[in-house]
C-alpha cells in the first residue's frame, strides 16, 4: 500500500462474511494494532468513528469510517507511515483530535433533538454514537474538566432511555447535555 494514495477495497460479502471481517477488525482494534496489506499501525490514541446510512438506487449504503491521527504527527499527513507510529509521552491528545470529536457531536445531537421535538425517540445508533463520542471527550478532557465526565454520563442516560423507550428520560438527558455541551464548549475551544 502506498503512503501517498488512499486504499479502497470493495467486495461482495454475505452477511456472515461481513460479520467475520468486522470481528477480525474488532480484534485488531482491541489489540491496538491495525494491519492492512502487511502494513502495521499502532493505535495508541482515540479513534473517531463516523457512520452513515444512505439510500441508493439499488438499496442502502452503510459506511463505517474510523479516523486515527497519531500524537505529534503532522496534521496534513493523515496516512500512516510504513514504520510503526512512535509512542508519545503521557498527556492529552492533540487539540485537533479534541476539536474534531467536539465537532462530530453536532449532527447526531441535532438529530436527537429533532426526533424528540417531533414526539419520537432518537435512533439507537444516534444515541450510541453520542455516548461513544462523549466517552472519548471525557477520556481526553475529564481530568481537567469534570463537565465532560457529566456529559458522558448524560449521554449514557440518553442511550438507556432510548433503549427502554423512555421519551421523557431521553428528553431530560438531551436538555442536560445541551447545557453541558454549551458550558464545555465555552471552556475548551
Amino acid at each position: 500500500m502506498s503512503d501517498s494514495a488512499d486504499h479502497k477495497n470493495e467486495q461482495a460479502l454475505s452477511p456472515q462474511e461481513a460479520a467475520r471481517l468486522l470481528r477480525e477488525l474488532a480484534e485488531q482494534l482491541e489489540k491496538g494494532v491495525l494491519t492492512l496489506e502487511n502494513q502495521e499501525v499502532r493505535l495508541e490514541h482515540a479513534l473517531v468513528l463516523e457512520q452513515s446510512l444512505k439510500p441508493e438506487d439499488q438499496g442502502l449504503a452503510y459506511k463505517l469510517k474510523l479516523k486515527y491521527r497519531p500524537a505529534g504527527g503532522p496534521a496534513s499527513h493523515p496516512h500512516p507511515t510504513r514504520a510503526s507510529v512512535p509512542a508519545s509521552g503521557q498527556g492529552e491528545a492533540p487539540a485537533r483530535d479534541f476539536k474534531e470529536l467536539k465537532r462530530s457531536l453536532g449532527r447526531p445531537f441535532k438529530e436527537a433533538k429533532a426526533a424528540l421535538a417531533a414526539g419520537g425517540l432518537p435512533a439507537a445508533g444516534t444515541a450510541r454514537g453520542l455516548w461513544d463520542t462523549c466517552r472519548l471527550l471525557a477520556a481526553q478532557a475529564g481530568a481537567q474538566d469534570p463537565g465532560f465526565v457529566e456529559l458522558e454520563r448524560q449521554a449514557g442516560l440518553l442511550l438507556r432511555a432510548v433503549e427502554q423507550g423512555d421519551a421523557a428520560g431521553a428528553g431530560q438527558a438531551v436538555l442536560a447535555m445541551e447545557r453541558l455541551k454549551s458550558a464545555c464548549h465555552a471552556k475548551k475551544k
